[in-house]
C-alpha cells in the first residue's frame, strides 16, 4: 500500500511539478544551442539496483557519446570542461526506485535531458552564472526489471535524438 502510494505520488509530481517554458524544446530554447560546436556529457550516477540490471551512469554515457559522435557533435572532455567556463554540458539524470513488496521486480524511474550554459546577466554582464538553456520533456513510467535497462536506454535515446535535432535546427 505505501509502495502503491509512492508511485502514485511520483506520478503526480511528475505531471504537476513542470520546467519553466523557456527551458523545455520550443523554438526560444533551440536558439541557445545557436553557435555551440559541442557539448561536456555528464551522466548522473545511479542507484545500484539499477546496476544489477545492466544499467550504470558509464554505459549511458557511453550510448549518449556515440550518438553524438555519430552526429557529427563534437565531444568536450572533462578536462576542457574543468579548465574552459563556456563549454556547455549535456546532463543527464534518470532516478529510479527498485519497488518492493507486491511490486517487487519493478522499476519507477524519471529520465531527463538538459544542456547547461554559461550565461550573464543582461542588467550586469560582472555577474555570471551556469543556467539550464535547453531541455528535453522528463519521462516518468514504470518497467519490470527485465526492461528496465532497454526502457531508459531508449528514452535517454529518444532524449539525445531531440537535442541532435534542435542542435541541427540552429547549427
Amino acid at each position: 500500500m505505501r509502495t502503491t502510494a509512492l508511485i502514485m505520488a511520483l506520478v503526480s509530481l511528475a505531471t504537476v511539478a513542470r520546467p519553466a517554458a523557456a527551458q523545455l524544446d520550443s523554438k526560444n530554447s533551440r536558439k541557445t544551442l545557436g553557435g555551440l560546436p559541442g557539448f561536456f556529457v555528464a551522466v548522473e550516477e545511479m542507484d545500484t539496483s539499477a546496476a544489477r540490471v545492466g544499467v550504470t551512469a558509464a554505459s549511458i554515457q557511453a550510448d549518449v557519446e556515440a550518438k553524438l559522435r555519430a552526429a557529427g557533435i563534437k565531444l568536450y572532455s572533462q578536462e576542457d570542461f574543468k579548465n574552459i567556463l563556456e563549454v556547455p554540458q549535456l546532463y543527464i539524470n534518470v532516478n529510479e526506485f527498485a519497488l518492493h513488496g507486491e511490486q517487487k521486480g519493478l522499476f519507477t524511474y524519471n529520465a531527463s535531458a538538459e544542456v547547461r550554459q554559461a550565461i550573464k546577466l543582461s542588467r550586469d554582464p560582472s555577474i555570471a552564472s551556469t543556467s539550464v538553456t535547453w531541455r528535453a520533456p522528463a519521462t516518468v513510467g514504470t518497467v519490470g526489471s527485465n526492461n528496465f535497462s532497454s526502457a531508459v536506454r531508449d528514452i535517454v535515446n529518444d532524449q539525445v535524438d531531440l537535442l541532435i535535432s534542435a542542435f541541427r535546427d540552429v547549427n
